[in-house]
């Protein structure tokens, strides 16, 4: 394949960055990496390339979401708290801004408190961009697409990003794939965690980096992308914005002490680190105070068990469940791993472990090759967490802390305050850029180490496979899909709509673990009505620590949450006068105008119907299933 000539400044020994000519690519220096050959006219241009490579990553995500594009994007969603909220705050967001409210900001959630979104996993940014989408076909597609999307667009700036490596557009695709379609990014986007599976910044921001490390673009233009990045990274997720930071910062250090001339340029880098610091500082300024200060901010840990999400030692090589070539019989072992599946995302595969550690040998003496090798092993070690967990379910001491298993640097992390609330596992993320970066190299160097013939067309191309193959994904449909159709007829009934825009609503099933489908039923009635909710971060007692408990989860605690909490889990609590009245109380301070209860989401709708007319007297009306109470209610 022809490459296109690339023009610029030059570009010293040792810096992650290709030289110029054919002979280089044949014979590279001991720091640089070798560039593509100069294109010939008739050569593959640089649009029917991008096209090509763009066109097969989309054709990959087809194939991996046909399932849920065969439901419908518009008839189905994941089921799942998670998917729930992000469904309904991406369709918040814009409906905010529209009304000139606070986007960062939900009242209608946690009443009569509110819900703080940059606690929480509102990507704003996400909700502005899919504003129109969300406006003429409503938040489930906007999600869907989102989803959808994310895994062929982080593979696209992966690529672009490995492009600054290598020539051979074949070894950059793979790496893209390594990348966007590899367990984390997939994991991700298969339990619909738009703030996790949205990395398509990330590659951008290491992009911009190496730029700036090779002196191809200055110090203000290099800063001010920089800053753009990273206020665009804050606005989809915070958690994500941090790691990359440390990541970056650590790869900085390790570049600067192995690559010489990197070092002539440090000024010029803390030049465009200042530009980039003050964007930040300018446009962030309020939403950072409002994420640390606001109405609904927390203090203290966000994440109260981190360290239970630690990546195991094995995991780099044990398949997870819903890959492609993954035989139950291994995928098994991997069970508790990380706690949860959707945090055993560290799975490279043997083939490409193998790979990565002959190209860092064979290749030591090109600094890209060392310094990618080098964070490669320190982000999966970041990944281990604080403590080392193998073959089992990550341990967890007093206070969250990691246990189980020998002291690991990650533990440090926890002890400080800006950074503690970091899921280790998420690192694996910058193991696969890093990688992609390595094997890319390796399979270029090889090339151009063939002599031209079937070899030098066909080894390459096939160790990439064989490294790629392992990591193929197959199913990301974890559970059955949710189908928009079934909510409740009552919130489309005169009944429901007789209330004033914005009353305060309690709806059975409660909204907090394990069924908090009513979060999704706002949404979809157009978010008429506040309710007390739970599944959401949100901030309890006097010294704003988040609330939690064993029955409810993350939820502010009541005695209706409680009570909602036991329907939801199957158990038909036993309720005595004082449960009642602390009810009813509770009922009269958020100035409750109705009380819904979905018989058929309920797993014993009798007997919760029958203490709901106990709780609250004969029903004022039914709805299909649903029967509702409207205030005032009986209080004896």
């Amino acid at each position: 394949m022809g490459t296109e000539v690339r023009r610029g400044p030059p570009v010293a020994s040792g810096v992650m960055s290709p030289t110029s000519t054919a002979r280089h690519a044949r014979r590279p220096s001991s720091g640089g990496l070798p560039a593509p050959a100069p294109t010939s006219p008739s050569g593959w241009g640089r649009t029917a390339a991008g096209l090509t490579v763009v066109g097969l990553y989309v054709l990959a995500s087809v194939a991996v979401w046909s399932p849920l594009l065969s439901a419908g994007i518009g008839s189905v969603i994941h089921t799942g708290g998670d998917t729930y909220l992000n469904l309904n705050l991406l369709g918040w967001v814009p409906r905010a801004i529209g009304g000139l409210h606070n986007p960062f900001f939900d009242p209608l959630l946690n009443h009569p408190g509110g819900l703080n979104l940059l606690v929480n996993t509102s990507q704003p940014l996400l909700g502005v961009l899919l504003w129109p989408v969300t406006a003429l076909a409503g938040a489930a597609v906007s999600l869907n697409l989102a989803v959808i999307a994310s895994m062929p667009l982080t593979a696209m700036t992966s690529y672009v990003l490995l492009r600054q490596f290598v020539g051979w557009r074949p070894a950059a695709f793979a790496g893209g794939a390594i990348v966007g379609f590899g367990p984390y990014e997939f994991q991700s986007a298969a339990h619909f965690h738009l703030q996790l599976s949205v990395t398509f910044l990330i590659p951008l921001l290491f992009v911009v980096l190496v730029w700036l490390a090779r002196g191809q673009v200055s110090p203000g233009r290099g800063g001010v992308l920089l800053g753009a990045l990273m206020v665009g990274q804050f606005l989809v997720s915070t958690e994500l914005l941090a790691t990359a930071m440390l990541v970056a910062v650590v790869a900085a250090v390790v570049t600067l002490l192995l690559v010489r001339s990197v070092r002539s340029r440090i000024s010029d880098e803390a030049r465009a680190a200042t530009v980039a610091g003050g964007i930040a500082i300018v446009v962030l300024a309020w939403p950072v105070w409002f994420l640390l200060r606001g109405p609904g901010s927390i203090r203290g840990p966000v994440q109260l068990v981190a360290q239970a999400y630690r990546t195991d030692l094995l995991a780099l090589v044990l398949p997870p469940d819903g890959l492609a070539l993954a035989p139950r019989s291994l995928s098994r072992l991997t069970e508790g791993f990380s706690t949860l599946p959707g945090e055993n995302v560290a799975y490279l595969g043997v083939p490409l472990v193998l790979a990565v550690l002959a190209v860092v040998v064979w290749r030591r003496s090109e600094r890209t090759v060392v310094v990618a090798g080098i964070m490669a092993g320190l982000t999966f070690l970041l990944g281990l967490g604080g403590a080392l967990a193998v073959t089992g379910k990550p341990g967890i001491g007093p206070g969250g802390t990691a246990t189980g298993g020998p002291w690991l640097p990650e533990a440090v992390l926890g002890e400080l305050p800006m950074v503690k609330n970091l899921i280790p596992s998420r690192f694996a993320l910058y193991t696969a850029i890093f990688v992609a970066i390595v094997i890319a190299i390796g399979a270029t160097r090889l090339r151009s180490s063939l002599r031209a013939g079937p070899l030098r067309a066909l080894l390459p191309v096939a160790l990439l496979v064989l490294c790629l193959a392992p990591l193929v994904p197959l199913d990301p449909v974890h559970k059955e899909f949710h189908r928009l159709s079934t909510i409740p007829t009552y919130f489309s009934s005169p009944a429901f709509r007789a209330h004033p825009a914005g009353s305060a609503m309690v709806v059975f099933p409660y909204p907090a673990d394990p069924q908090p489908v009513a979060i999704l039923w706002q949404a979809q009635a157009g978010y008429r009505f506040a309710m007390p909710s739970g599944h959401a971060k949100m901030p309890e007692g006097p010294d704003h620590h988040v609330a939690y408990n064993p029955q409810m989860g993350y939820a502010t605690n009541s005695a209706t949450g409680q009570f909602g909490a036991a329907l939801n889990r199957g158990r038909v609590p036993v309720m005595t006068e004082a449960n009642r009245q602390a009810i009813l109380a509770e009922l009269r301070d958020w100035r409750t105008v109705s009380v819904s209860a979905s018989l058929d989401f309920i797993a014993h709708p009798k007997q919760a119907a029958a203490e709901l007319r106990w709780l609250l007297g004969p029903p004022t009306g039914r709805v299909g299933a649903t029967l509702y109470w409207d205030a005032p209610f009986r209080t004896r």
